[in-house]
Protein backbone atom coordinates (compact mmCIF):
# COMPACT_ATOMS: atom_id res chain seq x y z
CA UNK A 1 0.00 0.00 0.00
CA UNK A 2 1.32 3.47 -0.93
CA UNK A 3 2.24 5.76 1.82
CA UNK A 4 1.50 8.98 -0.63
CA UNK A 5 -1.30 10.86 0.29
CA UNK A 6 -3.13 13.30 -1.73
CA UNK A 7 -2.04 16.91 -1.58
CA UNK A 8 -4.22 20.09 -0.50
CA UNK A 9 -3.34 22.59 -2.97
CA UNK A 10 -2.68 26.16 -2.55
CA UNK A 11 -3.86 28.80 -5.10
CA UNK A 12 -1.58 30.69 -7.08
CA UNK A 13 -3.12 34.12 -6.94
CA UNK A 14 -2.90 35.21 -9.41
CA UNK A 15 -2.17 32.84 -11.43
CA UNK A 16 1.93 32.27 -13.34
CA UNK A 17 1.15 32.39 -16.95
CA UNK A 18 4.08 30.78 -18.90
CA UNK A 19 4.58 29.91 -22.91
CA UNK A 20 7.16 28.53 -24.69
CA UNK A 21 8.43 25.96 -27.25
CA UNK A 22 7.78 22.39 -26.93
CA UNK A 23 11.70 20.91 -26.19
CA UNK A 24 12.82 17.64 -26.29
CA UNK A 25 13.88 16.52 -22.48
CA UNK A 26 16.12 13.69 -21.23
CA UNK A 27 13.44 11.03 -22.57
CA UNK A 28 12.98 9.44 -19.20
CA UNK A 29 8.94 10.98 -18.83
CA UNK A 30 7.54 8.98 -21.48
CA UNK A 31 9.71 5.81 -21.27
CA UNK A 32 11.02 5.33 -17.97
CA UNK A 33 8.17 7.11 -15.41
CA UNK A 34 5.41 6.25 -17.62
CA UNK A 35 4.35 9.98 -18.03
CA UNK A 36 5.15 11.72 -20.63
CA UNK A 37 5.85 15.84 -20.40
CA UNK A 38 6.55 18.38 -22.51
CA UNK A 39 9.40 20.43 -21.62
CA UNK A 40 9.53 24.00 -21.47
CA UNK A 41 12.96 25.72 -22.16
CA UNK A 42 13.79 27.97 -18.58
CA UNK A 43 16.01 30.39 -21.46
CA UNK A 44 12.38 31.00 -23.30
CA UNK A 45 10.40 31.58 -20.33
CA UNK A 46 11.84 33.67 -18.44
CA UNK A 47 12.11 35.39 -15.09
CA UNK A 48 8.49 33.96 -14.07
CA UNK A 49 9.85 30.45 -13.94
CA UNK A 50 13.08 31.21 -12.68
CA UNK A 51 11.33 32.45 -9.54
CA UNK A 52 9.20 29.89 -8.75
CA UNK A 53 10.07 27.98 -6.15
CA UNK A 54 10.44 23.92 -6.96
CA UNK A 55 7.72 22.04 -6.55
CA UNK A 56 4.64 20.41 -8.27
CA UNK A 57 1.86 22.33 -9.49
CA UNK A 58 -1.21 21.96 -11.10
CA UNK A 59 -2.91 23.88 -14.38
CA UNK A 60 -4.04 24.20 -17.83
CA UNK A 61 -2.50 23.59 -21.12
CA UNK A 62 -2.71 24.46 -24.41
CA UNK A 63 -0.31 23.32 -27.51
CA UNK A 64 -0.19 25.59 -30.60
CA UNK A 65 1.26 25.36 -33.72
CA UNK A 66 5.21 25.45 -34.11
CA UNK A 67 6.57 28.46 -36.40
CA UNK A 68 6.23 29.00 -39.96
CA UNK A 69 3.90 27.27 -42.50
CA UNK A 70 5.63 23.84 -42.49
CA UNK A 71 6.37 23.90 -38.63
CA UNK A 72 4.73 21.04 -36.83
CA UNK A 73 1.26 21.39 -36.09
CA UNK A 74 -0.81 20.94 -32.38
CA UNK A 75 -2.35 17.79 -32.31
CA UNK A 76 -5.18 19.95 -30.42
CA UNK A 77 -4.88 23.67 -31.31
CA UNK A 78 -8.47 24.81 -29.52
CA UNK A 79 -8.59 22.68 -26.61
CA UNK A 80 -6.91 22.83 -22.93
CA UNK A 81 -5.87 20.34 -21.28
CA UNK A 82 -4.95 19.49 -17.81
CA UNK A 83 -1.92 19.42 -16.56
CA UNK A 84 0.46 18.72 -13.35
CA UNK A 85 3.81 20.44 -13.69
CA UNK A 86 7.28 19.61 -11.97
CA UNK A 87 9.04 22.52 -11.38
CA UNK A 88 12.48 22.47 -10.32
CA UNK A 89 15.83 20.21 -10.12
CA UNK A 90 14.07 16.39 -9.75
CA UNK A 91 16.71 15.41 -7.12
CA UNK A 92 15.80 11.37 -7.58
CA UNK A 93 17.52 12.00 -11.38
CA UNK A 94 20.43 14.91 -9.49
CA UNK A 95 19.65 17.11 -12.36
CA UNK A 96 22.13 20.52 -12.59
CA UNK A 97 19.25 22.74 -14.46
CA UNK A 98 16.07 23.85 -13.15
CA UNK A 99 13.38 22.27 -15.57
CA UNK A 100 9.65 23.18 -16.10
CA UNK A 101 8.39 20.10 -17.37
CA UNK A 102 4.09 19.52 -17.52
CA UNK A 103 2.14 16.50 -18.15
CA UNK A 104 -0.78 17.24 -20.22
CA UNK A 105 -3.55 14.88 -18.67
CA UNK A 106 -4.25 13.70 -22.20
CA UNK A 107 -3.50 10.36 -24.34
CA UNK A 108 -1.86 12.28 -27.76
CA UNK A 109 -1.07 9.76 -30.47
CA UNK A 110 2.28 11.33 -31.67
CA UNK A 111 4.95 14.24 -30.22
CA UNK A 112 4.63 17.49 -30.81
CA UNK A 113 8.27 19.17 -30.37
CA UNK A 114 8.85 22.03 -31.69
CA UNK A 115 4.83 23.23 -31.12
CA UNK A 116 4.19 26.00 -28.75
CA UNK A 117 3.01 25.60 -25.26
CA UNK A 118 0.77 28.03 -23.47
CA UNK A 119 0.83 26.68 -19.49
CA UNK A 120 -1.52 28.80 -16.68
CA UNK A 121 -0.05 27.44 -13.21
CA UNK A 122 -3.06 27.63 -10.47
CA UNK A 123 -2.27 25.63 -7.50
CA UNK A 124 0.64 24.54 -5.85
CA UNK A 125 0.32 20.79 -4.80
CA UNK A 126 3.32 20.24 -2.96
CA UNK A 127 7.55 20.62 -2.81
CA UNK A 128 9.76 19.08 -4.91
CA UNK A 129 11.16 15.82 -2.89
CA UNK A 130 14.20 13.10 -3.34
CA UNK A 131 12.77 9.33 -3.26
CA UNK A 132 14.45 6.48 -2.05
CA UNK A 133 13.37 4.10 -4.78
CA UNK A 134 11.69 4.41 -8.94
CA UNK A 135 8.51 2.72 -7.57
CA UNK A 136 7.88 5.84 -4.82
CA UNK A 137 8.20 8.39 -7.34
CA UNK A 138 6.49 6.74 -9.89
CA UNK A 139 3.77 6.23 -7.36
CA UNK A 140 4.24 9.94 -6.26
CA UNK A 141 3.87 10.96 -9.97
CA UNK A 142 0.57 9.38 -10.17
CA UNK A 143 -0.96 10.91 -7.17
CA UNK A 144 0.00 14.23 -8.26
CA UNK A 145 -2.30 13.68 -11.50
CA UNK A 146 -5.11 12.22 -9.23
CA UNK A 147 -4.53 15.33 -7.44
CA UNK A 148 -4.19 17.74 -10.31
CA UNK A 149 -7.95 16.15 -11.46
CA UNK A 150 -9.99 16.91 -8.46
CA UNK A 151 -8.17 20.05 -8.01
CA UNK A 152 -9.10 21.57 -11.54
CA UNK A 153 -12.50 19.74 -11.30
CA UNK A 154 -13.47 22.60 -8.14
CA UNK A 155 -14.92 25.69 -9.66
CA UNK A 156 -12.10 27.92 -8.52
CA UNK A 157 -9.56 26.64 -10.41
CA UNK A 158 -11.68 25.19 -13.96
CA UNK A 159 -12.89 28.59 -14.49
CA UNK A 160 -8.88 29.43 -15.36
CA UNK A 161 -9.76 26.91 -18.39
CA UNK A 162 -10.95 29.97 -20.01
CA UNK A 163 -8.50 32.24 -18.99
CA UNK A 164 -7.81 34.91 -21.88
CA UNK A 165 -3.99 33.50 -21.37
CA UNK A 166 -5.41 30.53 -24.13
CA UNK A 167 -7.07 33.15 -26.38
CA UNK A 168 -4.34 35.83 -26.43
CA UNK A 169 -1.14 36.38 -29.18
CA UNK A 170 1.31 34.18 -27.77
CA UNK A 171 4.49 36.96 -28.11
CA UNK A 172 2.21 39.73 -25.58
CA UNK A 173 2.20 37.99 -22.37
CA UNK A 174 4.94 35.41 -22.48
CA UNK A 175 6.60 34.28 -19.00
CA UNK A 176 4.53 37.17 -17.48
CA UNK A 177 2.77 37.24 -14.71
CA UNK A 178 -1.22 37.55 -14.82
CA UNK A 179 -0.87 41.50 -12.66
CA UNK A 180 2.25 42.70 -14.49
Amino acid sequence: MSEEKSSIPTMMSPPILLASTVAKGFGRGAKLLGCPTANMPLAELGAAAENLEAGIYSGWAQILDGEGEDGPKSPAPNTVFKAVTSIGWNPYFDNKEKTVEPHIMHEFKEDFYGCKLKLLVCARLRDEKNFDSMDALIEAIQQDIRDTDVCLDKEQYKVFQNHEHFRMNLEVKEGEREDD
